[in-house]
């Protein structure tokens, strides 16, 4: 509840649309003051019933304005920018080490780096993009991992070193980098206006976001461009004179009135009587950017250059339209946006009476909070299907992102230079033999170039059950395929996706990840070599919604090209490459525990699991059955899957 509250003025739908430049304890006072904490309330509360309200005033209170005794007194308004500051120093020294308790009356630090110091601060960073507080305290660099270990076990890691085998390399990439490349993509992609669309997401259900998020991106090269000025005279005049006077030569005067009108919707948080088009805005953009170094304004292919020439983290950095503003330099430490959030904040520092530009920098911090919270899942999130949903959200915004970055990203993640050891990162399948071999390349180059790190890759083919659930719209009862048996006449014509032409279960699914199947198996029959990157193939994701007898066909078919390449490289005289694994993820989704137990068999039987595989996470082996049923009692399950836990029991 704490870190919700401390997000909310600044991370929330509800304070984009009612922006607020400071927090006023009399919330009577302003209808947005009212607003923003009638929202906060209706917001948090619902998501946790059982906390009374006296006690979430209280926490709120002491978040967002203090103790009684602050210097700012009781009953002045709390502007953001102290807001932010107060902030960050409760939650971190000035090292970024993350301290237990807020800092005393007399300024002094809090209780050191603690265990239960670093658990509050893991919270926090789910609600707020680490980088903005590190750079709100002054930290450097902001990019950095924000979670640290205790030093006992980071000293033993360190020395001994350790293996990572379970990193999904899509969202592997720090938000820093995100975002850089999605700044980027509005110019020089055709991002569409449904691109941040999910079930659940803000702005109408995502509708309204990529539009924000463009004029986000406009907002702040406009700030960025009147912030770094070095001509203090034309800093002293207002922001639409001040633009007038830097574009004049590069847009014209009706572009310049879309402009102002983009900036005064962006400002209130709501489209104005005749709002800017999305495709308007994408032409504002590009011509506001200068020139950028890698690729400029047009798209490179970057699947043309070799893999040794694909760009890198520093290069995403440089082609953020916001770099060539502020200055940045690739040996800075800090991404582009750290430059301009440290110097917004000191600029609002020295000149408070900055309403306007306080307004507008504020809008741009709320939208990057806001898509931050869309690709974070929030902690405690039951289900594989919220994770199958919050992973999607993620390939919006690292669309193009080259695999180099990605590589760096994830051996960065993964504690490289902090005792890293091997690296084996999870890639998803495409039915394309090109995109799978370019994928090993990839991966081998970054490894060789990452020193004493080895590298490797598992491909996973994710479940999908199908019937409107990744999309969050499901249809009554699961309805997607057809079944043997049902008329045509009682099949969704209307919807061509639904239903399985063959008539088979599974059928449409089955048929899409054999050619999956089909592109790895072409990769191992003609480069057995590949099996020095290509450790193993992984089931993943649904496991409620698709069996295991399903994949299995696919499963052993890899399985046994995997096994003739390494035999093929044992008559080449290549003795030192292992066999292709398996890991199975089983056990890990389920509401009986007979459930996850028969999935976990039917994982070892069916697909012959033996020394070297493994099963992915396999919750059910890890459960007392007495204490989970006395903690769970009664649950219910359809008739079919208790069916198969009777037979099962029964065969077992």
């Amino acid at each position: 509840m704490e870190a919700e509250l401390a997000a909310f003025p600044i991370a929330s739908e509800a304070s984009f649309c009612s922006p607020l430049v400071y927090l006023d304890p009399v919330t009577c006072r302003t209808s947005r003051q009212r607003t923003l904490s009638r929202a906060a309330e209706r917001d948090i509360l619902l998501s946790i019933p059982s906390v009374p309200l006296d006690e979430f005033v209280a926490i709120r209170d002491r978040v967002w304005f203090g103790n009684c005794s602050d210097e700012v007194g009781i009953q002045a308004p709390v502007s953001l920018v102290h807001y932010l500051r107060r902030l960050s120093k409760q939650y971190l020294d000035p090292l970024g080490q993350a301290v237990e308790v807020p800092s005393s009356r007399n300024g002094s630090e809090g209780a050191g780096t603690s265990a239960r110091a670093r658990v509050r601060w893991s919270w926090l960073c789910r609600a707020l993009p680490p980088d903005l507080l590190r750079a709100a305290r002054g930290v450097a660099p902001a990019h950095e991992s924000p979670f640290s270990l205790s030093p006992a076990i980071d000293g033993l890691l360190r020395e001994r070193g350790y293996a990572e085998t379970h990193l999904h390399l899509g969202a592997a990439a720090d938000f820093s980098l995100l975002w850089a490349n999605f700044m980027r993509a509005l110019a020089v992609e055709e991002v569409q206006s449904d691109a941040l669309e999910s079930s659940g997401a803000c702005f109408d259900e995502g509708r309204m976001f990529a539009k924000w998020v463009l004029w986000a991106a406009v907002v702040r090269l406009v700030l960025a461009e009147w912030l770094f000025d070095s001509d203090r005279i034309r800093r002293d005049s207002g922001l639409p004179d001040f633009m007038r006077g830097t574009w004049r030569r590069r847009i014209d005067a009706g572009m310049m009135n879309d402009v102002l009108r983009l900036v005064s919707e962006f400002e209130r948080g709501e489209p104005g009587g005749r709002p800017v088009r999305l495709a308007r805005g994408r032409a504002i953009y590009r011509s506001l950017m200068r020139p950028l170094p890698f690729g400029g304004n047009l798209k490179v292919d970057r699947r043309s250059l070799p893999v040794r020439d694909e760009p890198g983290r520093e290069s995403i950095l440089e082609n953020d339209p916001l770099a060539r503003v502020v200055g940045w330099q690739r040996d800075s430490g800090c991404s582009p946006e750290t430059f301009f959030v440290e110097e917004s904040l000191r600029h609002l520092e020295r000149d408070e009476e900055d309403v306007d530009f306080a307004r507008l920098f504020w809008q741009v911090v709320r939208v990057r909070c806001l898509l931050y919270r869309h690709l974070t899942q929030r902690p405690m999130t039951p289900g594989l299907q919220w994770f199958v949903r919050f992973f999607s959200r993620i390939e919006p915004v690292r669309r193009e992102l080259p695999m180099a970055a990605l590589m760096q990203a994830a051996i960065r993640c993964g504690g490289g230079g902090r005792g890293l050891r091997s690296l084996e990162v999870r890639v998803g399948t495409r039915a394309s033999q090109s995109y799978c071999r370019g994928i090993l390349q990839r991966v081998n180059h970054v490894g060789r170039g990452a020193g004493q790190i080895e590298t490797g890759a598992v491909f996973h083919f994710s479940r999908d059950r199908g019937g409107g659930w990744r999309r969050g719209i499901q249809n009554a009862h699961g309805l997607d395929r057809s079944y043997p048996g049902v008329p045509a006449d009682r099949r969704l014509r209307t919807c061509p996706e639904v239903g399985n032409p063959s008539g088979f279960r599974f059928a449409r699914f089955y048929l899409e990840k054999r050619r999956h199947a089909q592109a790895l198996v072409s990769v191992l029959r003609a480069f057995p070599l590949a099996l020095r990157t290509l450790r193993g193939v992984d089931l993943c994701t649904d496991e409620a919604g698709v069996p295991v007898w399903v994949m299995a066909p696919l499963i052993r078919w890899v399985r046994e090209s995997g096994r003739a390449a390494a035999a093929t490289l044992q008559d080449r005289g290549i003795t030192d490459t292992p066999a292709l694994r398996a890991t199975i993820h089983a056990g890990e989704d389920f509401v009986h525990l007979l459930t996850g137990l028969r999935r976990l068999d039917d994982a070892i039987r069916r697909l012959g699991l033996e020394q070297g595989d493994r099963i992915g996470h396999g919750m059910a082996l890890g459960l007392d059955p007495t204490t989970w049923f006395e903690r769970v009692g009664r649950v219910v399950q359809t008739r079919e899957e208790r069916l198969f836990d009777l037979v099962w029991e029964w065969d077992f």
